[in-house]
Parts: structure tokens; C-alpha cells; sequence
């Protein structure tokens, strides 16, 4: 049996990260990804998910990821209980992330006709 999760998708908030009681960084990530079919008028449809990212992985998302950044994820759903303001317990799904991967493209630098380098040599 398997518990996994697998999207590929753009991050569309700024990604929040707080310590919990027990001094653990969590992260709180928010993926749109694009269907891959289009709706009935054509356009395709884009669905949104928060992930929890624990430790090492809320760590490089705060360091390198950003409002556009285009990642890959593999976590598990972890059901979560909530208690309403009415008593009641109710569950939740919770994505919690357990590998990421920044697959942004990278930048074009090719029409940027400044040189960092001088790559001339005199000869005396």
C-alpha cells in the first residue's frame, strides 16, 4: 500500500515559516499546479494546495524558493483532527512534504552584452 502524493507546480505565495511549540520550523507552501486537460470552453483549469514542509526542507524553501518558483514535490497525506468552534472533531488531509525539487528554469543570459570577464591579453 502506498500514501503518496506526487505535483509539479508554481509556488504562488510567499512561503510562510514559523517554529511550533517544540522548536521544529514547519513551512507553509502554496503550489498551483495546471491541469493537464482543458474544461469545456477550453482553458485549463489550475488547482491549488498548501503543503507542510518539517526541518531541513522548510529550510530550502525559505532559502531558495520564491513567488514563481516552478517545483516539483513527493510527500504523503497525513490526516490531521481539528476541533470546530462548535465541539466537533472533524478530519483533515494534511500534505506534508518529503522531497522537493526547484526545477525553474534557468535564466537566459544570452542577449545581455555586458562581460563580467576581460578575457584580452596583452603581449608585450
Amino acid at each position: 500500500m502506498y500514501n503518496y502524493f506526487m505535483l509539479i507546480g508554481f509556488v504562488c505565495k510567499e512561503i510562510e515559516v514559523k517554529e511550533v511549540a517544540d522548536g521544529k520550523r514547519v513551512a507553509k507552501l502554496n503550489l498551483a499546479v495546471t491541469r493537464p486537460f482543458p474544461n469545456v470552453d477550453g482553458t485549463r483549469g489550475t488547482d491549488y494546495f498548501n503543503i507542510a514542509l518539517w526541518e531541513f526542507l522548510a529550510n530550502q524553501a525559505s532559502d531558495y524558493l520564491k513567488v514563481g518558483s516552478k517545483v516539483a514535490i513527493k510527500g504523503r497525506i497525513a490526516p490531521k483532527y481539528v476541533t470546530l468552534d462548535t465541539g466537533a472533531k472533524i478530519q483533515v488531509c494534511e500534505l506534508v512534504g518529503e522531497k522537493l525539487l526547484n526545477v525553474t528554469d534557468k535564466p537566459d543570459f544570452s542577449d545581455n552584452t555586458e562581460s563580467t570577464e576581460d578575457n584580452t591579453t596583452e603581449e608585450n
